[in-house]
């Protein structure tokens, strides 16, 4: 499953913005996302992604468990 973080960095390292600003990552690496102002706006960013994630997850539980029964193996 992927872990999100927010880290306040001092540039831009993709160049899109100049100045410093918070990025959020996924497993330790920096998402094509731009830089936001405020801590705020990290942490409710993160929220996000963590529940598209977690929905992501559970449909694809759900198709894989329809798949089987179609199947005949649950």
């Amino acid at each position: 499953m992927a872990k999100f973080s927010i880290e306040f960095v001092k540039s831009d390292s993709f160049g899109v913005v100049a100045g410093s600003g918070w990025v959020i990552k996924e497993n330790g690496k920096r998402l094509d996302w731009p830089m936001l102002t405020t801590r705020e706006e990290a942490v409710a960013d993160v929220v996000g992604f963590q529940r598209e994630f977690r929905q992501l997850a559970s449909d694809e539980a759900g198709e894989r468990r329809g798949l089987s029964r179609m199947n005949g193996e649950g």
